[in-house]
């Protein structure tokens, strides 16, 4: 409390100078005006909470299955929106929460509004947090830091709206505003309230060994034409596996620089109808599906239908059945040092009746390979387990 908190805020305080806009609000005007970021320098904060808990460190840091409710107290709220007069909605964007576990160690939660950036320009943002804060504790004044570059902030031209889709999205924020902003509105509510069934997270490490036989049984069965699916399944209920792929340096008319500021990400849909997952060589199916998708993204180009990207979120990502993917190895959140080591765990925690799906690198370099964080209803997991379980001791 004495010691590392104040090294914590001032070096947030030192990071927020250069990734200002995670400090502003998102503004919503009344139509016809457009929505947009306002930073204002005298009054512009985030929210920074400090809490203690009796919690059970191991526990909380372990692999094996966590209930999400367990975490509610160490997630932080998002302030609700302030109305002005003429009805104009100003979104806060950034909450962090750092938590005292007495006599074990604490935690770091960052909870933050997609609207202002996506998950490369947050890891960004928190390794130069981790820089500031590590040159601050440190005693060895001649230690070499590490120095993260600047970002780099859209000037209007990085990527240039060729095909109007800006007015797309504008038009689309308009038709679908009441109910945007009624969700927005709620960020402030408790993170596992909607759902009284026990919703859990658990952590597989997936080994480079392990993942190259995994590779090598896919293409062994897509290759020998073994790919079929065998018995009479009429499930043709469709399955969605939702995942983004990154944009910058992906662009056939403009660079956009690694350490671009903001959202810079296409969304992906693999479809499937269940009696072809749950086929005889469903991970196969599984695996061409995804590989197609991502053909085809680089064969178009990003931004090939991207006039229909909203609606399509909302008819996928509502569907009855979709697993979303967040994060990725390439974030290198095991390589984030505050000044005090590396963590001893990163999660990323999904919502309550969703199926979320998270991947980090692998915090043992000698394995290699990556950590998938998975969250189900307790029962699903049960039973996710035991196929994970077998499919290791096939391979």
């Amino acid at each position: 409390m004495e010691a590392v908190l104040p090294h914590l805020k001032q070096s947030l305080s030192l990071a927020l100078k250069h990734f200002f806009p995670l400090a502003a609000n998102i503004v919503f005007p009344p139509q016809p005006n457009k929505p947009h970021v306002l930073f204002d320098a005298d009054s512009s904060s985030i929210s920074f909470t400090v809490a203690e808990s009796t919690a059970d460190f191991n526990y909380l840091v372990s692999d094996s299955p966590r209930t999400v409710s367990d975490f509610d107290l160490f997630v932080p709220k998002i302030p609700p929106a302030r109305i002005l007069d003429d009805g104009t909605r100003l979104f806060p964007l950034l909450s962090i929460q750092a938590t005292v576990i007495p006599n074990s160690g604490f935690s770091i939660c960052i909870r933050y509004h997609h609207g202002i950036c996506d998950g490369k320009t947050l890891q960004h943002f928190l390794r130069s947090w981790a820089s500031e804060c590590k040159k601050l504790i440190s005693t060895n004044q001649e230690e070499e830091q590490q120095h993260y570059p600047l970002p780099i902030f859209n000037n209007g031209s990085t990527i240039p709206d060729q095909n109007g889709v800006g007015l797309c999205f504008l038009n689309f924020l308009w038709k679908w505003a009441p109910a945007l902003l009624k969700m927005a509105d709620g960020s402030g509510s408790e993170f596992n309230q909607i759902h009284n069934t026990v919703h859990v997270e658990a952590t597989f490490k997936v080994t480079k060994s392990y993942a190259d036989k995994l590779k090598q049984l896919i293409s062994l069965k897509y290759y020998d034409g073994s790919g079929k699916i065998r018995g009479e399944l009429d499930d043709e209920e469709l399955y969605n596996f939702t995942f983004v792929a990154d944009c910058r340096g992906r662009f056939e008319f403009s660079s956009v620089p690694a350490t671009y500021f903001g959202n810079c990400l296409a969304p992906v849909y693999a479809t499937l109808k269940r009696k072809e997952i749950v086929g005889e060589n469903g991970i196969v199916e599984a695996a061409k599906a995804i590989r197609n998708k991502i053909k085809e993204l680089e064969k178009n180009g990003v931004l090939k239908g991207a006039e229909r990207w909203m609606l399509e979120a909302i008819e996928k990502t509502t569907t009855k059945h979709n697993a979303m993917v967040a994060g990725s190895p390439k974030f290198d959140v095991y390589e984030r040092d505050f000044g005090w080591g590396t963590p001893k765990k990163s999660d990323v925690l999904s919502n309550p009746g969703s199926v979320l799906i998270s991947l980090s690198e692998s915090k043992d370099k000698n394995l290699g390979g990556i950590e998938v964080g998975v969250g189900l209803e307790k029962t699903q997991m049960n039973n996710f387990i035991q196929t994970f379980d077998q499919t290791l001791k096939i391979l």
